[in-house]
């Protein structure tokens, strides 16, 4: 069986998804969803990168305790 981890960042949200392929058949678990909507920072409204990444951090190491 091939284990894969994917990231999907998208406008409004972002998730670690595991991904498992064997006897023909793919089959997805989701580690973690959050958003990635945008915030107002000094006036303009962009994708708050730090936070973003600190939670894309706290999912890969939900997904790291879980395991393949």
């Amino acid at each position: 069986m091939t284990t894969l981890l994917a990231v999907d960042l998208g406008a409004e949200s972002g998730r670690v998804v595991w991904g498992r392929f064997g006897d023909d058949r793919l089959r997805l678990s989701e580690v973690a969803r959050f958003p990635t909507g945008m915030s107002r920072i000094r006036g303009h409204l962009r994708w708050d990168l730090n936070r973003i990444l600190g939670d894309l951090g706290t999912a890969l190491r939900r997904a790291g305790g879980e395991g393949p």
